[in-house]
């Protein structure tokens, strides 16, 4: 994996006029310009390995495959499961000579589901709902003189965890909020599941942990 591409001080609570620090507002435009599309490209092309191999090799159906991390690692969860290729297009200049593309390295079919903690939402204009509906296959498209084919089962659209901490000095509180509002706003409702722990810095705790692997069970059960 790449060492962190975000800038600590920048994500970390503003200092308004008084002196005082406060996470009531942060710098909008700070993720997106600390974002390193580079670096991103290489984590990816990682998780897309680990992904691939549990499919292709290990034959773990991708609705139970869970992509989830901590920090930076949740920021790359939700760009695995969530990134529209087709808008990170104007972002792909910064690559160096021979490298792969995002299209060669991201993976872009179906998660069971997305966790993220203590992290935040990078581009989130260029995110997509994660769980895109298959279009219909000119084949299998009724015609006045024949049936209309049975219907396929639907997969179950890919659930998305997101915990932080709201004593989070690293990623403020307020960060993490606006992140949940852009997702919340992208899939519903209801496939977020969002918690928030009193009092917890930039780190886990065991109500976060109890919380995620009940969260996983119902990911994992409800494909069975």
């Amino acid at each position: 994996m790449a060492r962190a591409w975000f800038t600590p001080s920048s994500l970390g609570p503003v200092r308004s006029s008084s002196g005082s620090t406060t996470d009531d507002e942060d710098p909008a435009s700070s993720t997106d310009a600390d974002v390193d599309i580079a670096k991103i490209r290489t984590s990816l092309s990682y998780i897309n390995n680990l992904i691939t191999t549990s499919i292709t090799r290990h034959h773990i159906p991708a609705s139970r495959v869970i992509v989830g991390g901590f920090s930076q690692g949740a920021v790359m969860s939700l760009l695995t499961g969530m990134l529209d290729l087709s808008k990170l297009k104007d972002m792909e200049g910064g690559g160096g000579g021979g490298e792969e593309g995002i299209e060669e390295v991201h993976y872009t079919g179906r998660l069971g589901g997305i966790a993220a903690l203590s992290g935040y939402v990078a581009l989130p204009h260029k995110l997509t709902s994660a769980s895109p509906a298959p279009s219909p296959s000119p084949a299998n498209t009724p015609t006045p003189s024949t049936p209309s084919p049975a219907p396929s089962p639907t997969p179950n659209p890919t659930q998305i965890f997101l915990a932080h901490g709201t004593k989070d000095m690293l990623v403020p509180m307020s960060l993490a909020r606006r992140g949940k509002e852009q997702i919340t706003e992208l899939v519903g409702d209801q496939r977020v599941e969002w918690r928030e722990y009193q009092g917890m810095g930039h780190v886990h705790c065991g109500a976060e942990m109890m919380d995620l692997c009940r969260w996983v069970g119902r990911v994992v059960k409800s494909d069975d």
